[in-house]
């Protein structure tokens, strides 16, 4: 139960993160779809990787570095 709570907040937590890269892309891009689908996927998959390697040393039940 706990990796499913980590997961959750893991997914949550990327889904902010994805839409705040979109939109600070987006804007600095001179709003051009493209670009700000880019710096999504691009904030998406970093937040992403940062909770995967943090689980071994950070909380177990939260996706960060304590």
């Amino acid at each position: 139960m706990k990796t499913y709570a980590y997961v959750m907040r893991l997914a949550e937590q990327t889904a902010v993160t994805a839409l705040a890269a979109f939109l600070t892309a987006w804007g600095a891009s001179g709003y051009d779809l493209s670009r700000g689908a880019l710096g999504a996927a691009v904030g998406a998959a970093l937040r992403a990787l940062y909770g995967v390697l943090a689980r071994p040393v950070g909380d177990r039940t939260q996706p960060s570095i304590k």
